[in-house]
């Protein structure tokens, strides 16, 4: 299986934190990744504090575009995930980027429940590389290293 070409999608939805998809989006577009907001709960959704976020793509326009990904971000909470789960689209998205060996990067929390309700090990075992990113003042740094792996070919 072909790796993705390095696009990374942060997707962007009702009660997403916001702290966390703007950290990700600015560190990885600082180490020159190609990243987008994709938006999977309409054009223009605020978040969990209320700070209202734009996205590049809806979840329909980057569905084309999962075999070019090397990494999606879901920055929101466990809770958030089972409405999240039921849209079909999202379902296959995750289905598509699993198949380019894409990494999955999750809050703790977030880490079984986005795994359990969305069913992603079920296709392919071992295929997915999950990482959960830590909160607080280590999330940078984390998202800077991440971003510097996703830079190597």
């Amino acid at each position: 299986m072909v790796k993705g070409t390095g696009l990374v999608f942060v997707l962007w939805g009702y009660y997403c934190d916001e702290a966390v998809a703007s950290i990700f989006v600015t560190e990885f577009r600082k180490a020159g990744l190609l990243v987008k907001l994709v938006g999977i709960s309409g054009s223009r959704t605020a978040g969990a504090h209320g700070l209202a976020l734009t996205p590049d793509l809806m979840l329909s326009e980057a569905v084309t575009l999962a075999h070019q990904v090397g990494a999606v971000v879901f920055p929101c909470a466990a809770q958030h995930w089972r409405r999240f789960a039921n849209d079909p689209t999202l379902s296959d998205l995750l289905h598509q980027v699993q198949t380019q060996q894409a990494r999955l990067i999750v809050g703790a929390d977030a880490a079984v429940e986005a795994l359990a309700s969305l069913d992603l090990l079920a296709d392919q075992p071992g295929a997915v590389s999950v990482e959960v990113y830590p909160g607080g003042e280590a999330l940078i740094p984390f998202a800077q290293q991440l971003a510097q792996d996703l830079r190597q070919p």
